[in-house]
């Protein structure tokens, strides 16, 4: 005879089955979950880490460039410099001769031209850190010949007569430590080739470039006039410099790439002068 239990039993054990089977998926839900959880925490804690180191190391990098910030300016004021006639000759103090030849015309050479006899002005650091690597690009602006006034356009300054490769000029010595001092060592090309010597008085903005310790390169801009006195064989220059019109803030500019590189990246045109420079001589 058969049992009376086997369908009851049976019965039983689907329901306690099919309830094991949801408990466990219940469970590994929860599981699944709770790994999940802990997963995104550790996430979020992570980049909280890494954020908090991100900033601690730009808070420091900020620090040490403020503590090695240089800021390279003329002591202002009007300064007289020593001058005379001199033959052109197709020379520039500083400049590669044979930039100078393909710049300017054969009938120049034996022109007469004014020239200093010594180095003058006082560039000086003022900032925090060394100033590496000092130049200073003359850029005119306004010529005056007497009552008349000539802007330099930007047509103009393309010239290489008032251009940069023959009007940026190193500072000796050109490496200044915190409050060290520098001079120049020859006036700008287009006071020089002033060939029929009508200029009076010369306005325009001194561009100093320089780089920290870091490569970051860095300018200052200023102010400056020229005024030149002729009076019969007396010849008198006289400049001015003026008043700042910016000041590099720290870290800002672009990566100055190492001398090699930098030479190699510039055209042989935009290389015109020699290591040494010096006043140009008879």
């Amino acid at each position: 005879m058969p049992s009376l239990n086997v369908p009851f039993a049976s019965a039983f054990t689907d329901t306690a089955q099919a309830w094991g089977s949801l408990i466990g998926g219940v469970g590994s839900i929860l599981a699944v979950a709770v790994a999940t959880s802990l997963l995104l925490h550790e996430m979020r804690t992570r980049r909280r880490t890494e954020e908090d180191l991100a900033a601690a190391r730009e808070e420091l990098q900020t620090d040490r460039r403020l503590r090695f910030h240089p800021i390279v300016v003329f002591d202002k004021g009007a300064v007289g410099v020593p001058v005379k006639l001199r033959r052109f000759g197709r020379r520039l103090g500083g400049i590669n001769p044979k930039a100078v030849e393909e710049a300017f015309p054969a009938h120049t050479a034996n022109l007469e031209v004014i020239d200093n006899t010594r180095n003058y002005g006082s560039i000086r650091n003022i900032g925090a850190g060394p100033a590496l690597d000092v130049h200073v690009w003359w850029v005119a602006e306004k010529l005056h010949f007497g009552g008349d006034v000539f802007t330099v356009d930007a047509a103009k300054q393309k010239e290489r007569k008032f251009g940069r490769g023959f009007n940026n000029l190193p500072a000796v010595p050109s490496i200044l430590g915190t409050d060290d001092s520098a001079q120049m060592t020859r006036i700008p090309t287009f006071l020089i080739a002033d060939f029929e010597q009508k200029i009076t008085k010369i306005e325009g903005v001194l561009r100093i470039t320089y780089s920290d310790i870091f490569g970051n390169l860095l300018e200052t801009r200023q102010l400056v006039r020229m005024f030149v006195e002729r009076q019969g064989s007396k010849l008198e220059l006289l400049v001015t410099f003026a008043d700042l019109l910016v000041l590099p803030s720290p870290g800002q500019g672009e990566v100055v790439p190492s001398p090699r590189r930098a030479k190699k990246a510039l055209p042989a045109a935009s290389q015109p002068h020699r290591q040494n420079s010096a006043p140009a001589s008879d």
